[in-house]
């Protein structure tokens, strides 16, 4: 963390116990939003980490997750409801300008590039199984995954 860095200025973007929803957060008083890009039993180490930056910053938002379902490649053990960091960080973009926040654009499209390399990677896993039938999945890969192998 910059050593400017002021953890009352900043919202940590988690679903911790205690997070608020993106809608009832009062934005006037942040300037900051802190992601943890991490598998999600690391990010809970991080947050367990006493010595952790990530500590002193006290409030948690958490996104609407109704109807929001992973489109990573790998299935996270708790459940594809769990985005990835990526996938977390554009579904704040797109609830943020909702809210009286300096953080906010109001034209949510302008945070669509930022899965551009999510969608290359995702329909590049999707040529290489297409073209190579033979190819086994991991245990990890979450069922329905694979559009097709023809």
């Amino acid at each position: 963390m910059p050593a400017s860095f002021q953890p009352e200025r900043a919202v940590l973007l988690f679903p911790s116990d205690g997070a608020q929803p993106i809608d009832q957060v009062d934005w006037s008083a942040f300037d900051t939003v802190v992601v943890i890009d991490g598998t999600w039993q690391q990010a809970r180490s991080m947050l367990n980490n006493k010595q952790s930056p990530i500590t002193g910053i006290k409030t948690h938002v958490c996104l609407n997750a109704e109807g929001l379902e992973t489109r990573f490649w790998r299935y996270q053990k708790f459940g594809p409801h769990c985005l990835s960091t990526i996938e977390a960080i554009h579904r704040f973009f797109v609830e943020l300008p909702q809210q009286d926040c300096s953080l906010a654009k109001k034209d949510i499209h302008q945070y669509d590039n930022l899965l551009w390399f999510f969608a290359w990677f995702y329909q590049l896993i999707q040529q290489n199984y297409r073209e190579d039938p033979t190819r086994q999945y991991t245990s990890r890969h979450r069922p329905g995954y694979i559009i097709s192998r023809h």
